[in-house]
């Protein structure tokens, strides 16, 4: 709301985005949020923004580009780190085993499985050798924690809110504890996009990766067919025509 009271002609704003790395509980059923919150620390590690939007004011909602305002005088307004910032929660580390030693402690006060994270290490996105340098951007937002900006008592709150979803939802009590696809993804990312300089051959995506058969695994995957009309040059819009849900019984490859 203040943005748009010292921006009065912002069609909507854009935001600087910086990974983020967390740590979690493996087992579902012991995830909390506000362990969840305490872990964050925000990296000097810019990636590509993203938006809110006006919708009153623009034609399209792109993820990370400005949309097109339709009306004169109207523009995309860039909001500097300064003033805030977005969070991308892509380090994520998942332990067997979380102790809160301190709360309010100046580094990283979580051990798994009775040693220091930092003997831990994450997913292959976090591993690769090959892995490229993300721009960076001296800020003094490096020095924080999510906990440093979000206060204890709303951080109670939320999780008090989060165990109330959470016991009225059969679904999340059933989610596995064993993690498949989550490195496969991971790494396959790194290696089609990350090590590419996001510059990638081609839309980078699931179906770009190799998913080996698992037969423990009984998965639904939703499937289409696609025709486009041509708006303007270079500009084409893509419908569904047909869609459709195929079930594997050995794992969740997206190829036929």
């Amino acid at each position: 709301m203040k943005l748009s009271r010292d921006y009065p002609h912002a069609a909507g704003f854009m935001y600087d985005r910086y990974n983020t790395e967390v740590t979690t509980h493996l087992n579902p059923n012991k995830f909390s949020l506000s362990s969840l919150i305490d872990s964050s620390e925000i990296r000097d590690e810019w990636e590509d923004g993203k938006s809110v939007y006006n919708p009153e004011r623009v034609f399209t909602a792109w993820i990370h580009w400005p949309g097109l305002t339709h009306q004169p005088g109207y523009k995309m307004q860039l909001v500097s780190s300064e003033q805030n910032i977005m969070v991308h929660m892509r380090k994520w580390k998942m332990v067997s085993h979380i102790n809160v030693i301190s709360m309010r402690g100046s580094r990283s006060d979580f051990i798994a499985n009775g040693l220091p994270l930092t003997h831990f290490q994450g997913p292959p996105d976090a591993q690769s050798s090959t892995k490229k340098k993300l721009k960076s951007k001296p800020h003094s937002a490096f020095d924080l924690r999510i906990r440093d900006i979000i206060s204890p008592e709303k951080t109670r709150l939320l999780q008090l809110e989060f165990n109330r979803t959470f016991a009225q939802t059969r679904e999340f009590q059933n989610l596995p504890i064993k993690v498949r696809y989550y490195p496969l993804i991971a790494d396959c990312y790194q290696k089609i996009f990350y090590d590419k300089s996001k510059q990638p051959d081609s839309c980078p995506g699931p179906v770009n990766c190799f998913l080996p058969p698992m037969p423990d695994v009984k998965c639904s995957i939703a499937k289409g067919n696609f025709v486009y009309n041509k708006v303007n040059d270079g500009l084409f819009v893509h419908y569904p025509a047909k869609s459709r849900f195929i079930v594997h019984s050995d794992g969740c490859d997206m190829l036929p």
